[in-house]
């Protein structure tokens, strides 16, 4: 049977990397705006600075101050018509005289190529000489080109350093990446507590990516780094956090992440909203409120926040914190699959599949499915084997196109699809017929508690078709099953019980004990 299984990404635990400042390069080495972010730190208000001819009088003389004011007004276009091939000239008069904010300046023109051809080469020789003045702004640039290898090779070490020295200087976005340097254990040894610190000292100046990151292992402690979401706590007894040190050497608090993710949800991060807003359905640092986890997720949706798009889908369909709605549900999913959340798409998929708030429509679940699929959804790999093996209206019958959908689901771990994968081959369908394989199969599911493959076990052990034929093991299965309610299961458990003699009813009953045991279950 398919099963309309839903899972929820209702807390992302990515750690961002981000340039923040108008001054740095980005991840690819390319700005993300036509404003390279010139700065000017010097005495006076630059747009202020009419006295035009006695400030080129002085940096033709020699004041690289003066002249360092001139490339600000050539390239911002203050007081004069905006020319990057003189912001160039009086940059380099002003670099040249060893004016680490021109030296920075000038590099970032070579990086943008602005006034001149780009040249990697030439920013970084001015990167550094600024850096090596003491200049913050190219301390953090030269890190950001160590870190994505934009025009050297990329070095995590050198990047490590640079962004040390720009962060000591109290330069956030320093702070920020110094942080997921040691997050990661990239060109420093990984430490958590220590990231964590450079992610405070970042956010308490405003950096809302260091907001969220303080806020996540605030909340989770040291996550696995590969994983990007955590499943839904539906159970959740709706209370806040307490605080509880981990491994890592970082104190959860879900109180003070709650705050965290505010703030940076206040200041419009997509991310943070998407997590306040979990927080809130969960009840961790704040009151369980389902209508302001809608809010948080609707502000996070208008900025394209796919998750948050298929969080709000969930609510709907669930309705909590609103009216339920399939067809919302739906609407929402359609968003969130459009921008790839391969959970919606999934979703999608069984509405399709059984009519629910959409028409019924097997061959749009079918594709749906497959995209999720193809993203490595289990659950989606399952209902599209289901889906195949057995054909609908607009999808025809494909046995074998179907078995490989069910080896794939079954394969990642799935317990339905390994008891029909298992079904298959004690058929013959979509597979060779082979009970030894079934059997293989239907242990795997019916080690993680799926009962029907505990008794399609037991079967085997009683008629000795794929396994041993053990008595002793068909009644341990058969009991097995039975703890769920699965009414042939307790008629074969009584069956089985009545055929042993005492001493093999001991032994069954103790190997029931034993599986319950191992695998945690309480008897």
């Amino acid at each position: 049977m398919v099963r309309s299984l839903f899972f929820s990404t209702l807390l992302v635990a990515t750690v961002l990397l981000a340039a923040g400042d108008l001054s740095a390069a980005t991840r690819d080495g390319l700005p993300n705006t036509g404003d390279p972010g010139f700065r000017f730190e010097g005495k006076g208000a630059p747009e202020l600075s009419t006295d035009f001819e006695k400030r080129r009088s002085e940096a033709i003389a020699g004041d690289a101050e003066a002249a360092n004011l001139l490339g600000f007004l050539h390239a911002r276009g203050r007081g004069v018509a905006q020319d990057y091939t003189k912001a160039l000239r009086w940059y380099g008069l002003a670099a040249q005289r060893g004016h680490t904010e021109a030296q920075f300046n000038l590099a970032l023109l070579h990086q943008f190529g602005l006034g001149t051809p780009p040249d990697p080469d030439k920013a970084i020789v001015w990167y550094r000489r600024a850096a090596d003045g003491g200049n913050p702004f190219a301390r953090f640039n030269l890190g950001q080109v160590y870190l994505f290898g934009t025009g050297v090779a990329i070095d995590h070490a050198m990047a490590a350093k640079w962004f040390r020295l720009a962060a000591d200087q109290g330069h956030a976005t320093a702070q920020l990446n110094l942080g997921f340097l040691h997050f990661v254990g990239r060109g420093v040894a990984r430490d958590i507590p220590t990231a964590l610190s450079w992610y405070r000292r970042a956010a308490q100046q405003g950096e809302p990516d260091a907001q969220l990151n303080l806020a996540n292992l605030l909340y989770s402690g040291a996550p696995d780094i590969a994983a990007d979401e955590a499943d839904d706590d539906d159970a959740s007894d709706g209370t806040t956090g307490t605080p509880a040190t981990t491994q890592s050497g970082v104190t959860i608090d879900h109180d003070a992440a709650a705050s965290w993710y505010r703030r940076a949800a206040e200041s419009g991060h997509p991310e943070a909203q998407l997590n306040l807003g979990a927080l809130y359905l969960r009840g961790h640092g704040v009151e369980k409120d389902a209508s302001q986890a809608l809010n948080w997720f609707q502000r996070a949706a208008a900025r394209d926040n796919a998750a948050a798009q298929y969080n709000i889908g969930l609510l709907y369909e669930a309705g909590r914190g609103v009216a339920q709605s399939d067809a919302e549900a739906a609407i929402w999913y359609r968003r969130a699959a459009e921008g790839g959340n391969h959970e919606a798409r999934f979703n999608l998929g069984v509405l399709y599949e059984y009519g629910r708030g959409v028409s019924r429509d097997a061959a749009a679940a079918r594709d749906l499915y497959r995209q999720s699929a193809d993203q490595g959804n289990t659950s989606a790999r399952y209902n599209l084997g289901n889906l195949l093996y057995k054909g609908a209206p607009g999808v025809p019958a494909d046995a074998e196109a179907g078995a490989n959908w069910l080896q794939a689901a079954a394969d990642q771990g799935h317990a339905r699809a390994q008891f029909n994968l298992g079904v298959l081959y004690a058929r013959g369908h979509g597979r060779p017929q082979d009970p030894a394989q079934a059997t293989a199969w239907y242990r795997k599911s019916a080690d993680q508690g799926y009962d029907a493959a505990q008794l399609a076990l037991g079967i085997a052990h009683a008629t000795g078709e794929g396994a041993p034929r053990d008595f002793i093991e068909a009644y341990r299965w058969f009991a097995i099953a039975a703890r769920t309610g699965n009414p042939q299961a307790v008629r074969n458990r009584d069956r089985a019980g009545k055929a042993l003699s005492p001493d093999e009813l001991l032994q069954g009953q103790e190997l029931v004990r034993d599986w319950l045991t191992t695998h945690g279950v309480s008897e």
